[in-house]
């Protein structure tokens, strides 16, 4: 049927126009999904860093004459220690780990600051009563050795001297224990590329139903006989078949003429 251009130049929106519009451009639908779900996936494989997470647990032991109170309180204590505007601990962390792994300095190009900084973001704490549950998430598949030096930093720390020879922090001195080192990390290599492939997935459905629904909302012509007349109150007595050519009836017409 031939389709009417309307006069306000409005657009006609209806669900069998949407769904009618959507199978004209199905192909082209899934040709945005498709395309959309590949670059996610060299998204998420190349330009993604792939990410290494290791655990660890350290305990707050007060022993027999302790109370479970007391050790909940020099946990949280503890736990201060390994805040990110501590820069002491970082510091050393990294300042130790660089000159025992000269390698690792070598490969990253890394200096003291800049791994400091970089484990202030890596390094999470909580604590669980008497227990501090340790977990950094790095780009570097070092993370476990990284994290083993951090929790032997906090050692250093609560069992460090003081000048006239005792402990300067006795509260937690002969207290503070490695119960599990680092974990070896796991990476999220495989699953970061389908999550980006999922996510890129999504952004493709959404856009390609947008472009359908512009294309819907942007169409100024009647698409039905029934639309017209309930628009204009007019009845329409006969309407006429949208013929298009190919071009071989083209070439046919022409010769006729």
């Amino acid at each position: 049927m031939e389709e009417i251009i309307r006069e306000e130049g409005g657009s006609q929106f209806t669900l069998q126009a949407l769904f009618k519009e959507l199978k004209k451009k199905l192909l082209l639908v899934v040709a945005i999904v498709l395309l959309c779900t590949a670059i996610g996936g060299v998204y998420g494989g190349v330009i993604v860093d792939t990410k290494y997470t290791s655990n660890a647990t350290m305990i707050v032991n007060v022993g027999k004459e302790g109370t479970l109170v007391e050790a909940q309180g020099l946990a949280t204590a503890l736990k201060s220690i390994a805040d990110p505007e501590n820069d002491a601990i970082y510091e050393a962390t990294a300042t130790t780990f660089l000159s025992t792994h000269p390698d690792f300095a070598n490969k990253y190009k890394m200096n003291k600051d800049i791994l400091a900084a970089n484990l202030k973001g890596a390094i999470s704490v909580t604590t669980n009563q008497m227990l501090l549950n340790l977990k950094i998430t790095s780009t570097f598949p070092e993370a476990d050795s990284i994290l083993n030096q951090f929790m032997t930093e906090i050692q250093k720390f609560a069992n460090q001297p003081s000048t006239d020879g005792e402990f300067r922090y006795p509260l937690f001195a002969d207290k503070v224990f490695i119960v599990s080192p680092a974990s070896k990390p796991f990476s999220d290599a495989k699953t970061k590329v389908f999550k980006y492939m999922l996510l890129f997935f999504v952004v493709g459905v959404f856009g390609s139903m947008l472009l359908v629904l512009l294309s819907v909302l942007l169409n100024d012509t009647y698409a039905d006989k029934l639309s017209f007349e309930k628009d204009y109150n007019l009845d329409v007595l006969a309407t006429f078949e949208d013929v298009t050519l190919n071009e071989e009836s083209r070439k046919t017409a022409k010769e006729v003429e």
